[in-house]
């Protein structure tokens, strides 16, 4: 069996790998690993989750790339928030955007197994995709998260990167008690995959990508 690992930026990627994604890998004989980054190792021990730095993330894969040279690595981290990203030319088109940014990432791990995927622009941009299914939480949310995925022609993955206009941000905004794990993976599997796949072009070219391992 196949065995896939993925580099999680934190825990709600980590959850929505084990109990999303895990389940299509295994019926293709594929065994899914998530493996959370390491933001902080001292006396204390070690601290996982909420990667914010570039070339953390490229020493990390790279160092599992090697340790597991016959098996496959993925990512799974935000464009939001990603500190000293290499220098791009100014592009406006953010899938070719993030097309370079994902081939440049690889280059630098440098590694014949790894798969690169940085979400456009966070996991909770997926969420958007069905704004329905936040009903359980605030009624009124639905209404304006509708009118978001409205203002970005439909499109969840455009919805931008701001401070206070990030897919998380609006959400935290009108729903002040939205825990990112147990809430976030919670209608990521109300929307279903299928769904996710069909509104989020770049997720799902991923998905795609990796449901046809070849190493």
């Amino acid at each position: 069996m196949t065995r896939l690992y993925f580099y999680c930026e934190g825990q709600t990627e980590e959850s929505f790998v084990k109990h999303s994604l895990a389940p299509i890998f295994w019926q293709k004989e594929i065994l899914v690993i998530p493996i959370i980054c390491r933001t902080k190792e001292g006396p204390q021990g070690v601290f996982k989750g909420g990667l914010v730095d570039y070339n953390k993330a490229v020493k990390e894969v790279h160092r599992y790339c090697t340790e597991h040279p016959h098996e496959a690595i993925t990512s799974f981290i935000d464009y939001y928030g990603l500190k000293n990203l290499p220098s791009l030319p100014d592009i406006e088109d953010k899938y070719e955007l993030i097309d370079k940014l994902e081939n440049q990432f690889a280059q630098d791990v440098n590694c014949g197994n790894f798969i690169p995927y940085i979400s456009l622009h966070e996991f909770e941009s997926l969420l958007f995709s069905n704004p329905e299914e936040f009903r359980y939480l605030n009624e009124d949310a639905v209404q304006i998260f509708e009118q978001v995925l409205q203002d970005f022609n439909g499109n969840p993955e455009l919805i931008n990167n701001g401070i206070q206009t990030a897919p998380s941000k609006r959400i935290l905004n009108v729903i002040s008690n939205y825990g990112k794990v147990l809430d976030g993976n919670r209608i990521a599997n109300r929307i279903t995959l299928p769904v996710l796949r069909q509104k989020c072009r770049h997720f799902s070219e991923w998905l795609d990508k990796l449901e046809n391992i070849n190493l």
